[in-house]
């Protein structure tokens, strides 16, 4: 009848209505969710980088420099991981530091040992440019006397029945040391890059000694890590998080 097709074509009309609205309320609640998971890590992201603010006054704090220090985001090492380094210096007293890639740590570094009034870093670079502006960085801070910056270009050097592409350690005169800082090579040299510091340069640091090795979150390093562990089992590992 008439009105039956009539209640027909409302109940249908009232029918498309109500999927609307649940699709309506389904995509509302998708965004929700979305915009909730920015937040949280714009949120993260806020706390982190207000950690690393306070762990740069901290440290430009206890550097007692006279100016402030160069940047310390990008490729340089962060400010959390730089007064680690700083403190851990400072409390050891190492006599000699070794590290295998220069920067913004080369700095903090020797001026640790020059608060010290004693001490020298060995810095390992395989670009000869970035050296250069590693040594020029140091002297204008009146640094050049606690840290040497050693051009050292990467070479073939055999391991075991692998060949790895690894710092020229001609020029590294000190046969010992106390504290070993890894930041190099790059990554961008290839897989489980900086594997070669432990036979090659392990045996060679002091009883007691620490080493440091950066970017340990990265899949490659606690890869390498884990073969360090097998192959050193005497070294005793401790992981620590940094911004980066």
């Amino acid at each position: 009848s008439k009105c039956g097709d009539q209640d027909n074509g409302a109940s249908v009309h009232t029918i498309w209505i109500l999927a609307l609205l649940i699709a309506q309320s389904l995509f509302l609640f998708a965004a929700l969710i979305v915009l909730r998971r920015r937040m949280n890590k714009l949120e993260s992201r806020i706390q982190r980088e207000t950690a690393q603010v306070e762990a740069l006054m901290a440290l430009e704090k206890d550097l007692k420099f006279d100016r402030s220090l160069p940047p310390s985001r990008g490729w340089a090492a962060s400010p959390d991981i730089l007064r680690m380094l700083l403190d851990t210096a400072r409390s050891r007293r190492p006599a000699t530091i070794v590290e295998c890639g220069s920067g913004l740590s080369t700095l903090i570094l020797a001026r640790a040992l020059q608060l010290n009034g004693s001490g020298h870093v060995y810095s390992l670079d395989h670009s000869a440019e970035f050296a250069s502006s590693v040594r020029a960085q140091l002297e204008s801070y009146d640094l050049s006397h606690w840290a040497t910056v050693i051009h050292a270009p990467l070479t073939p050097t055999q391991i075991q029945t692998r060949q790895w592409m690894w710092y020229d350690l001609s020029q590294l005169r000190p046969r010992t040391f106390d504290m070993l800082v890894i930041d190099g090579p790059p990554q961008s040299v290839g897989g489980k890059a900086r594997y070669p510091v432990g036979p090659l340069l392990f045996d060679r640091l002091s009883a007691g000694g620490v080493a440091f090795l950066d970017d340990a979150s990265r899949g490659g390093e606690r890869a390498i890590a884990k073969i360090w562990q097998r192959e050193f089992p005497n070294l005793r590992q401790r992981y620590f998080r940094f911004d980066k």
